[in-house]
């Protein structure tokens, strides 16, 4: 079985880098590498009740900061000192447990660095457990001072120091967890193999909605190139009415008036012709139709109706919507 582990890194921040990191840590700023169901995972936040809970309480510790080193050193903070630490308490995926056996794991080690700033006199600021991701991890914020002396940090995490951090926070820790090997990257190469399988299979489902949208655009332009069809035969069909049909069908009406004007003569006036003679004009009024022939040239709007329903049904509208 490979060993699971878990590790503890430590970065300093200045107010700026603080700000961006607090501001990532409770997703206030979006994180492209969270899970796909990073909206159903719940985080949890924490911030220190001696400060505000907004955004702004940072710039409310980084003064206490100044204001401590001031009363303790009787001079100003450095100009390029920086106020924060983080710490990343990170572990080694296992996809048996579950987010509670998870954070039972980062419960333990998040105790474990918690007494020893208490031990040393470090004033932590925020934390955050972040699930949503594909390492289950801590973020601590904390500030970069000794509130016994007012000096930076510098000085306590010397390596030897950090070595000693690393085997603190990872005591007492369930579900087979333990410290990343002394003076070997196996800690943060398997973390970083995580992230990059991540990648992986991200740049894959990126690539398999590049070919769905190539596919749609296909599917559109062919859809474009109906409609450019369509429009022809509309505008043949539009001159088709405006000349030869309008024509043809006025000389029909002007015969067909002329036959009606001869029947209402027939029928009220009792001249011209008889009313034996009204079968004949009926007649002649079915020759005209035929000699016109009316139904072939209506065909060409069915054809054009159909033409619309086809359309109709092979596009939709959720074709062209992922």
């Amino acid at each position: 079985m490979n060993e699971k582990y878990i590790c503890a890194r430590i970065i300093t921040l200045d107010k700026h880098g603080a700000k961006k990191m607090y501001l990532h840590n409770i997703r206030k700023k979006p994180a492209s590498y969270r899970n796909t169901n990073a909206d159903t995972i719940k985080n949890i936040y924490w911030t220190n009740p001696n400060y505000s809970n907004s955004e702004d309480f940072l710039s409310e510790a980084a003064n206490d900061v100044e204001v401590l080193y001031y009363n303790k050193k009787h001079k100003n903070l450095p100009k390029n000192a920086k106020h924060f630490k983080q710490m990343y308490i990170v572990l080694t995926p296992d996809e048996s447990l579950s987010q509670e056996q998870y954070k039972e794991i980062l419960d333990k080690a998040l105790e474990n660095t918690l007494n020893y700033f208490k031990k040393n006199n470090i004033e932590y600021l925020h934390y955050s457990y972040h699930f949503d991701e594909k390492t289950p991890h801590i973020h601590v914020l904390f500030k970069n001072q000794q509130s016994d002396t007012g000096n930076t940090l510098r000085n306590l995490f010397k390596k030897q120091e950090l070595s000693n951090l690393q085997d603190i926070v990872a005591q007492n820790i369930p579900y087979n967890y333990v410290r990343g090997m002394k003076g070997s990257r196996k800690t943060s190469l398997s973390i970083a193999n995580a992230h990059r399988i991540y990648l992986k299979n991200t740049i894959k489902e990126l690539e398999i909605k590049k070919q769905e949208l190539k596919n749609i655009e296909q599917k559109h332009n062919n859809f474009k190139n109906e409609i450019i069809d369509l429009k022809k035969i509309m505008f043949q069909t539009k001159a088709f009415i405006q000349d030869e049909l309008f024509i043809k069908y006025k000389s029909a009406i002007k015969i067909i008036n002329t036959i009606n004007q001869s029947l209402y003569k027939c029928i009220e006036e009792k001249d011209g012709y008889s009313l034996n003679d009204i079968p004949e004009l009926f007649n002649a009024v079915q020759d005209l139709i035929k000699k016109y022939n009316f139904n072939k040239d209506i065909k060409i709007f069915n054809y054009i109706e159909t033409k619309i329903s086809d359309i109709e049904s092979k596009y939709k509208i959720n074709d062209f919507v992922l």
